[in-house]
């Protein structure tokens, strides 16, 4: 039983205290991402997902026991690999010229 429940209970109401609309906390759990979620994105393992939040690659967000990476995160990784893969093809291509 929640809090907010219990409360509720005690004053003689019984009440849930959910909407369907939601809130900012369903706000920001949906721009959370599951390892199993960031993997299946990147097209990788979770082993390898887990690799990179150890080695501090990949920060996380978590809630209680669960692990959960923010949207913005893997946003920014990929646009840094973009952007790497841009520079190496750009870099490549001037090679090519010489």
């Amino acid at each position: 039983t929640r809090p907010a429940q219990m409360a509720t209970r005690r004053s003689g109401k019984v009440a849930d205290h959910r909407t369907d609309g939601g809130g900012p906390a369903e706000a920001a759990l949906s721009r959370l991402l599951s390892i199993s979620q960031t993997a299946t994105y990147f097209g990788n393992s979770e082993r390898t997902v887990r690799r990179w939040i150890a080695s501090g690659r990949l920060p996380v967000a978590r809630v209680g026991r669960s692990v959960f990476i923010p949207v913005d995160e893997v946003r920014r990784i990929i646009q840094m690999e973009l952007v790497r893969r841009v520079s190496a093809g750009a870099n490549s291509a001037m090679d090519d010229k010489q």
